[in-house]
């Protein structure tokens, strides 16, 4: 018999669309099963409760350089290599322009260099 996973909530900050909508959390509840990282509960959600999600996956693993990078709990943190261990709050990094919901523009960053 399969053993039902605990489920956790992921806060989001959606960001507005274009007419005027202000930015928003929306809340989701994933699986927790012990190993999961931020990013694949990202991708958790976006395959099967929202697809309309905006965020940025390269990697996976941790060695892209911070493609990933969004605020957990208020702390700059690589998605990927992040490990999904209770509820948690997201949001993209304020640094830099937002895109859509968790994409962020960080042209600037990679020019600069």
């Amino acid at each position: 018999m399969k053993k039902e996973l605990k489920k956790v909530t992921v806060k989001v900050l959606r960001s507005g669309s274009g007419g005027g909508k202000e930015s928003h959390f929306d809340s989701y509840e994933v699986p927790l099963d012990g190993k999961s990282t931020i990013l694949n509960a990202l991708y958790y959600i976006a395959d099967n409760i929202d697809p309309t999600l905006g965020y940025y996956g390269s990697c996976r693993i941790g060695k892209c350089g911070a493609a990933c990078s969004i605020m957990v709990n208020g702390k700059n943190l690589r998605s990927c290599a992040t490990l999904l261990e209770g509820d948690v709050e997201l949001k993209p990094l304020s640094a830099f322009e937002v895109i859509k919901d968790l994409v962020v523009d960080d042209f600037r960053k990679k020019t600069s260099s």
